[in-house]
């Protein structure tokens, strides 16, 4: 097994509601690139086989841009189960001070977004990652309950006050720009 999907597989996904979102150094057609690699190839396949859909849309320019190379490394894939849920994916028009830009996929909902940070996970990854599975099987008995929109506005909420209290120890705090401030 591929170590990334190794690694995906070991995020605990439930299978059915689940949004994942990353930088996966995957190339393939399916999602903007002029041709397949091997590990766009695997991710392709892990795709198809766990029921999700890819949330990012190419017209929209590349994730990724330097001088030399841009593409679309970022894939934003949600499970078909919460398709419905699906409401935009764009890419923020703000600098990440990186090579990457920052996504965001946004669900049809009551959501309320935080109104001062947004996480970052390239430095304290580990620091982050420690503090947020000390709740992750809080987090996954909560989304294996989920059988409403009501229930997953409530994972949401939990989800993102969970995520937003690991990244407060563990990032230093960054501006959020949300479509409003683009």
């Amino acid at each position: 097994m591929d170590s990334l999907i190794l690694e995906i597989s070991n995020l605990g996904l439930n299978g059915s509601l689940d949004l994942l979102v990353g930088d996966f150094k995957a190339r393939s057609q399916i999602w903007g690139y002029g041709f397949e690699d091997r590990r766009g190839q695997i991710m392709s396949e892990f795709i198809a086989a766990n029921n999700f859909s890819i949330c990012n849309r190419t017209d929209l320019g590349q994730t990724f841009v330097t001088g030399k190379a841009q593409g679309f490394p970022d894939l934003s894939l949600l499970s078909t189960a919460l398709q419905d849920l699906f409401d935009s994916w764009w890419i923020l028009n703000v600098e990440s001070l990186s090579d990457l830009k920052y996504v965001c996929v946004q669900l049809a909902g009551d959501f309320q977004f935080p109104d001062d940070f947004v996480s970052k996970t390239k430095h304290s990854s580990r620091k982050f990652l420690k503090i947020f599975k000390r709740n992750f099987d809080k987090l996954d008995l909560l989304s294996n309950s989920v059988s409403s929109v009501e229930d997953v506005d409530h994972f949401y909420k939990i989800f993102l006050h969970t995520v937003c209290e690991a990244a407060y120890i563990a990032f230093k705090k960054k501006p959020v720009y949300n479509k409003k401030n683009i």
